[in-house]
């Protein structure tokens, strides 16, 4: 127990060999979660993780040598760090995108993955040891193994949203005649025109269903109407 009271000291000085390893660790445990992303295919993976861990990392680094080695002791060897979390939080947000003619919000997971990682390369730096390595251990399970909690949630959801593409404004009544017969609940609607579709309508609603109906249930309803060029559930 000796030799590792030693050990865990000498891990929380400030030193070239420690402010080393501190990096280190912040590149291998960013590099866990990048390389999940990397894995998954995702624009966000092992590269743009491992920099901005490290980078995280540096800055908690650099608020420490201020204090201790500039003679600028001012107490708040935390205030570099909380810019981190800012700037972070505005190249998460340039992550996000609604792509696609069916306006699908990609990138919320990555942009919450960069904070995430910055956050645990502030923690490195700062030699808060078990704090990032147990958030890297949570973040890895979080995007690899829990996949099946947000499909589980998505089929006991009474909550469905359709888009739903017409050949003309026309058929659009129909549908909203079909919603109230199966009885159910328009929470919300969207429509636009599409100009490069030779003027096709797409629709977006979200629904409440009532119980013991599921979301093949309004695909298979809308799918038959007339005027109906195709259905996407999300």
């Amino acid at each position: 127990m000796e030799i590792i009271g030693m050990i865990n000291d000498y891990l929380h000085t400030f030193s070239a060999p420690v402010v080393l390893i501190r990096m280190l660790l912040a590149l291998l445990l960013s590099g866990i979660v990048g390389y999940s992303r990397s894995a998954e295919g995702r624009a966000a993976g092992f590269k743009t993780y491992a920099i901005v861990c490290v980078g995280a990392s540096l800055v908690m680094l650099t608020g420490q040598f201020i204090y201790l080695y500039m003679g600028y002791n001012t107490g708040d060897v935390a205030r570099l760090p909380a810019q981190v979390i800012n700037g972070v939080g505005f190249l998460g947000a340039g992550t996000i995108m609604v792509t696609g003619k069916r306006r699908v919000v990609r990138g919320l997971s990555t942009a919450a993955g960069l904070w995430v990682c910055a956050c645990i390369g502030l923690a490195m730096g700062s030699g808060y040891y078990s704090g990032a390595i147990a958030t890297t251990a949570i973040v890895y399970i979080v995007y690899r193994h829990t996949q099946w909690i947000n499909d589980m949630a998505h089929e006991s959801s009474t909550t469905c949203e359709v888009v739903v593409e017409f050949i003309d404004r026309k058929y659009v009544s129909s549908f909203m005649s079909a919603i109230d017969e199966k009885g159910f609940r328009l929470q919300n609607m969207s429509m636009s025109k599409e100009k490069d579709e030779g003027g096709k309508i797409r629709l977006l609603a979200v629904l409440e269903l009532p119980a013991m109906v599921d979301n093949q249930d309004v695909y298979s309803m809308a799918i038959h109407l007339e005027g109906v060029e195709s259905v996407e559930l999300r």
